[in-house]
């Protein structure tokens, strides 16, 4: 989980800093990542969102994106540094916020790069016939599509309203 965690912030960071183009192509083809040291400490996040800010302004690579996903990124980056303050590197993150975090790192990457369908969102759920809770993620997409296919099959499996007589 670490080395997802702060990959994204890194990625970036870098992308604002190297010049690296952050399309969902280009982001995908091997020869567009650049391998970053990851933000484990409240100092190094801070360098990287820094980058980040930086880059959403004036001519930067992201000064395009709308105010509302621009105050979205903001509100993301603010909600990682205060855990990374609190605790004091991400080795002290607790489970549920390491959740806090991979989500508003997600967020973030997805609102920069428009490509908000491959957002990871993960969330504790128990386990059936436990108490035991498990991580679990998924895209944005998956869960649209879960969402779509359970309503579709909760209208398909349910009879429809008994027709009014008289009225």
């Amino acid at each position: 989980m670490f080395s997802k965690l702060f990959q994204i912030a890194a990625l970036m960071a870098s992308v604002g800093v190297f010049g690296l183009s952050v399309s969902p192509a280009e982001a995908k083809r091997p020869e567009s990542k650049v391998e970053v040291a990851p933000a484990t400490t409240p100092e190094a996040f801070a360098e990287q969102a820094t980058a980040v800010r930086a880059a959403m302004r004036g001519n930067g690579r992201y000064s395009a994106i709308s105010n509302s996903d621009r105050n979205a990124v903001e509100a993301n980056l603010d909600k990682i540094a205060s855990l990374l303050e609190q605790r004091g590197s991400v080795a002290n993150l607790t489970d549920r916020e390491q959740v806090v975090v991979n989500n508003a790192q997600e967020e973030a990457n997805a609102l920069l790069t428009e490509n908000d369908g491959d957002r990871l969102v993960c969330r504790y759920e128990k386990k059936t016939g436990t108490h035991f809770r498990e991580k679990v993620c998924n895209t944005v997409s998956e869960l649209a599509r879960m969402r779509d296919d359970n309503q579709r099959e909760f209208r398909r499996i349910t009879p429809p309203p008994p027709a009014k007589v008289g009225g």
